[in-house]
């Protein structure tokens, strides 16, 4: 959010701009004049994607192994440490 507020700060009309300077001087005064909620505002969707994509990837992950380790080791000559290497 801060790089967001740094480049929108150029944009503005020179009597709405905050005059940040950087990245770092925008990260330090934004909490005191804008309000700690404001570096996080926004960032819902983001994170809910965020815990939806790796729930997801970690369970496809886990149904994948078992599938698969099971059909292995016990329909084949597939060697065990293999699979449990995995």
């Amino acid at each position: 959010m801060r790089k967001l507020a740094y480049y929108a700060d150029k944009t503005f009309p020179q009597e709405l701009q905050r005059g940040y300077t950087s990245y770092l001087n925008a990260l330090r005064r934004i909490p005191f004049e804008e309000g700690p909620y404001f570096l996080f505002k926004n960032c819902f969707p983001f994170l809910m994607r965020n815990f939806f994509q790796t729930g997801t990837l970690f369970y496809s992950y886990d149904w994948l192994k078992d599938k698969l380790g099971g059909v292995l080791t016990r329909a084949s000559d597939y060697p065990i440490g293999l699979s449990k290497a995995m």
